[in-house]
């Protein structure tokens, strides 16, 4: 449900041929990121970063150190992605608009990134962090993304702000969302989740449900990566509360394994 939006870096150099030449280079890359072509983008910025002078530390190489910390993160890196993150937020002072802007992104991707490294209390900083920045628009896209990314790594160690966060994207109107019913069906599953963990196996399955029901069932044919969370959130429900027949048909319908282009990826 992320979708921030990255401002086109005005590279005020002063050869204009090479200011050009770099900020096409860049658009390509920050373009083959956007359309998953995540080694695509890592190798574009990784080659916009070596054509930097040693040493140098301004908004330019460290929004590019930024957009190679995000690749890296995309290509399931984490690791190689935090210090780069690391060295860009700490350049990135500031009250201008643009380094607010540089800061949030920024300060966002790190969090994904500890988020996917298993640093879970580590994102939850970075994500109060960048909360507390007020970057976003209130309900706007980038605004529910954040706060559905910490609830999500709240989970298990605040559940009640857990709950809060989902609580209250529920109660936002459905414009508010992307058009498609998956956004508000993974917030359900999400809010779901919070009560598994909780050990209120049934309490969980009345939101699982819910958020089958607004994927559109849980036993349709048709799936997307949405269902197979879902589904796989009912199968999990059903097997702590004991009821094996619809644990197994949860899982028989989960559909993990037809998805033969995504299903690893988003295992992984």
């Amino acid at each position: 449900m992320r979708s921030i939006l990255i401002t086109a870096i005005a590279l005020a150099l002063a050869a204009p041929a090479t200011a050009a030449g770099l900020q096409d280079d860049y658009n390509a890359a920050q373009t083959a990121l956007d359309a998953g072509k995540y080694p695509e983008a890592r190798d574009g910025f990784r080659a916009l970063l070596a054509r930097m002078k040693p040493g140098d530390n301004g908004r330019i190489v460290n929004i590019f150190r930024a957009r190679l910390g995000k690749a890296l993160i995309s290509n399931n890196d984490p690791e190689a992605a935090e210090p780069l993150l690391a060295q860009a937020l700490a350049s990135f002072t500031g009250t201008t608009p643009e380094a607010v802007q540089d800061r949030a992104v920024a300060g966002f991707d790190r969090g994904i990134g500890l988020e996917s490294a298993g640093r879970l209390d580590s994102a939850a900083a970075a994500y109060r962090t960048v909360m507390a920045e007020k970057a976003f628009a209130p309900d706007s896209s980038d605004d529910i993304a954040l706060r559905t990314a910490l609830a999500r790594v709240s989970i298990w160690s605040a559940p009640d702000a857990a709950r809060a966060l989902i609580d209250g994207l529920l109660a936002l109107p459905d414009s508010a969302f992307a058009k498609t019913t998956d956004a508000r069906a993974l917030l359900l599953t999400l809010r779901g989740r919070v009560e598994l963990n909780n050990n209120h196996a049934l309490e969980s399955l009345r939101w699982f449900k819910l958020a089958a029901s607004a994927a559109g069932g849980a036993t349709t044919r048709k799936i997307n990566i949405a269902d197979v969370r879902i589904r796989g959130d009912l199968a999990l429900a059903y097997a702590r509360k004991g009821d094996k027949v619809e644990q197994q048909k949860a899982v028989a319908f989960s559909g993990a394994g037809s998805l033969v282009t995504e299903g690893l990826t988003s295992a992984a």
